[in-house]
């Protein structure tokens, strides 16, 4: 929950952008002053506000503002034994929410369709199969799916005929610190997708086995100011192959195609409502959900949960605040990630950003999105801790600049 508040006045901005990075210094000078003087260290009771009012004072005049800290109960993040008070769900929220911090989610049917074809491997699935639909703008109820053994399920009736290819085109030609171009095209029949493409042969490629009947590739690492020859590729189930006419595309400018997707509206009073069908192909669940409307999927198995591994830097507050009359401290783990969820756990796992993880191999995490010592991911890595002029507390004004800043090709 945050609070809006109106929009401060250019000095303060400024002041805002120049001093928020101080007050964690600022937090750790007070803790070794304790330290050395123990007769001014803050009492038990965690009375933050007394030492650190200009904190205080100033990141509340920022527009969006953290409610605990506009509450001045800064111990609810920040004190060991100290929680927030949060809303009672009902029973049956309780009870789903719960099964949702037990399931691993292992697989997004990215895309918006009314029909997702998805093939799993026996191998990767247990009795049950849990998933979450979502339309754009509402999500359903957690909805698991009973698994039968694979020798008992029906098989699709096998097709002889190739997919057919059409509306082929360059959608999106982004020029930036590197070139990148879309691929679409749709098939009448559910197939995956690749694009053959080079400047002279067709020696390079991009492959997606998701099956669809909307296809989507993003070319990368291309270079500006130069043509490229293309050519798409469908394959169904059974194999049969289908391939367009060779196309070419410049990347001598930017070219933004507009959502040509039409989104069905709102049901009103209505959940959204799945159908499935499980089928054997070969050694593989073909999992078949059709949905009421254009939804995407998010599919999970149940898990048994594994405590983080803590390190010696979680710890390192919690060390420094011992024996020196200062409150004990939480860690940086729990201020940047476990109280997070303490109150915002409808957005653990399925739909939001990984936290607790290392980034993904060779990705370079700009120094102004913070990380946990041991460089894992934490909710503020995204988002300023206690106040910002910018909407959900983001470090960016814009979401895609925000993801841009690690994922370059997004």
């Amino acid at each position: 929950m945050v609070i809006e508040r109106p929009w401060p006045r250019k000095p303060e901005v400024r002041a805002l952008k120049k001093d928020r990075y101080l007050a964690l210094t600022l937090l750790l000078a007070c803790m070794l002053f304790s330290s050395f003087y123990p007769s001014v260290a803050v009492a038990a009771e965690a009375d933050c506000v007394s030492c650190h009012r200009d904190i205080l004072e100033r990141e509340k005049r920022s527009r969006f503002v953290h409610a605990p800290f506009l509450k001045e109960n800064c111990a609810v993040c920040h004190v060991v034994g100290q929680q927030a008070e949060r809303t009672v769900k009902r029973s049956s929220q309780v009870v789903e929410q719960k099964q949702i911090e037990k399931i691993h989610w292992f697989r997004d049917a990215h895309g918006i369709s009314k029909e997702h074809w998805i093939l799993l491997p026996e191998s990767k699935l247990s009795g049950t199969l849990y998933f979450k639909a979502w339309d754009g703008r509402i999500r359903s109820p957690l909805k698991s799916l009973s698994l039968a053994s694979l020798a008992s399920l029906p098989t699709v009736a096998s097709d002889v005929a190739a997919p057919t290819i059409s509306d082929v085109r360059a959608a999106d030609i982004r020029r930036g610190i590197s070139t990148s171009v879309t691929i679409r095209w749709q098939t009448d029949e559910f197939t995956d997708a690749e694009v053959l493409y080079g400047r002279e042969t067709l020696n390079s490629s991009s492959y997606n086995g998701k099956l669809s009947r909307e296809h989507q590739l993003v070319l990368v690492g291309l270079d500006a100011d130069t043509a490229y020859r293309y050519q798409v590729v469908s394959r169904d189930l059974f194999g049969n192959q289908s391939k367009s006419e060779i196309f070419m595309f410049q990347t001598d400018k930017t070219l933004i195609e507009q959502d040509r997707q039409v989104r069905s509206p709102r049901l009103a009073g209505q959940d959204i409502a799945v159908a499935t069908e499980i089928f054997r192909h070969q050694s593989s669940y073909l999992l078949v959900f059709k949905a009421d409307r254009p939804v995407s999927l998010s599919l999970g198995v149940e898990q048994d949960p594994v405590a983080p591994t803590s390190t010696d830097s979680d710890e390192a507050p919690q060390r420094a605040a011992a024996g020196t009359g200062h409150p004990l401290l939480k860690s940086q783990l729990d201020t940047t990630v476990t109280v997070c969820y303490d109150c915002h756990s409808s957005f653990k796992g399925t739909y939001s950003h990984p936290v607790n993880v290392f980034p993904q191999t060779g990705m370079v995490v700009p120094d102004e999105y913070p990380l946990l010592p041991d460089g894992r991911i934490s909710c503020m890595s995204c988002h300023t801790a206690h106040g910002s002029d910018i909407e959900f507390r983001l470090l960016k004004d814009r979401k895609r600049e925000l993801c841009r800043g690690c994922h370059r090709d997004y």
